[in-house]
Parts: structure tokens; C-alpha cells; sequence
């Protein structure tokens, strides 16, 4: 069973990096972001390019169930 890691603010900085360090350990990605979706779109097609998955997922806390919600989700949609 492949890990899946849930990376918040990945559409920049440390957060995009790290998504792309994990995809050299064959880690699968979640990669949240509030804005900048064509920046997350590269974090996307780098993690792709090193053999890994990632599924980008636009994820804005001002809710508190909305990071639960959207996670189950994405973890439905990633595991297909």
C-alpha cells in the first residue's frame, strides 16, 4: 500500500517542494491550496514527472468541516 501525504499551501514555497520530495520517496500527494491553482498545477506535473500521484484540492479553512469533508473526497478520488 502506497503512503499518501496531505500538503497544505502546496501551490508555493516549502509546501511544493515538499510535495515533490515525497514523490521521490513514492509518496502519493494531496495537494491543498486556497489560490495560485496554476501554480499547484506545476507542484502537480512535478510530483507526476517523479512517478508519484498527487490530487490537487482547492481547500479553504473557514469552515471547520470543510477540510474533513474535502479530504474524504479527495482520497475517494485518489484511490482509483
Amino acid at each position: 500500500m502506497r503512503k499518501i501525504a496531505i500538503i497544505t499551501g502546496a501551490s508555493s514555497g516549502i509546501g511544493g517542494a515538499t510535495a515533490v520530495a515525497l514523490a521521490e520517496r513514492g509518496v502519493d500527494s494531496i495537494v491543498t491550496f486556497n489560490s495560485h491553482e496554476d501554480r499547484v498545477r506545476d507542484v502537480v506535473e512535478a510530483v507526476r514527472q517523479r512517478g508519484a500521484k498527487a490530487v490537487p484540492l482547492r481547500l479553504a479553512l473557514a469552515s471547520p468541516t470543510t477540510p474533513t469533508t474535502s479530504i474524504r473526497k479527495s482520497f475517494s478520488r485518489s484511490s482509483k
